[in-house]
């Protein structure tokens, strides 16, 4: 994590940060929390040690990463595969955790979920049905929010604006010691 903390005061402010996202998830009561393996592994890391009842059990760790040149197909494989594991047609909460520079990785994680949808609401009407209904019924019950953690004072981009004002994404600009 990059920097060295000059007092005892930055280290307080950066551990109630955390403390206060452990607090935000546990609020929503989500049944998976989703964490890009690349960005959000740290974070997970330390709202375990600051909060004691934070639920790794519901952790899922997802390959959304820039880095990895194959993303929109890992993607994909990863949310067929999650779907086919989890979606019974009961409601689902899910809260995807994420480092936030721009915000791009923010709105391409969820491209890539409501593409998860799509996909998911395509397998099901291919055995009889319509996709929008299908689609319509996925979307409505299952809950998606990104709490994204704010890395110091970069430029957000217009369509990581668009999810905050549409409520998709909780912005926390809480972590500043992370560059």
């Amino acid at each position: 994590m990059g920097k060295d903390f000059e007092s005892r005061d930055e280290f307080e402010k950066f551990v109630d940060g955390f403390r206060g996202v452990a607090t935000l998830v546990r609020e929503n009561s989500p049944d998976y929390i989703f964490a890009p393996v690349v960005g959000a592994v740290p974070f997970v890391d330390i709202l375990s040690i600051v909060d004691q009842n934070f639920p790794l059990e519901d952790v899922c760790y997802l390959p959304n990463s820039s880095r990895f040149g194959n993303r929109d197909e890992l993607m994909s494989t990863w949310y067929r595969n999650f779907f086919d594991s989890n979606e019974d047609g009961t409601p689902m909460k899910i809260v995807c955790l994420d480092e936030v520079l721009s915000g791009a990785s923010a709105f391409k994680g969820y491209k890539q979920f409501r593409k998860g949808v799509d996909d998911r609401a395509a397998l099901k009407a291919s055995a009889g049905g319509d996709i929008a209904s299908f689609r319509e019924d996925l979307i409505k019950r299952m809950g998606y929010q990104v709490i994204g953690v704010e890395e110091g004072e970069h430029a957000k981009t217009k369509k990581f604006r668009g999810m905050v004002e549409k409520g998709l994404l909780v912005q926390l600009n809480l972590i500043m010691f992370l560059q």
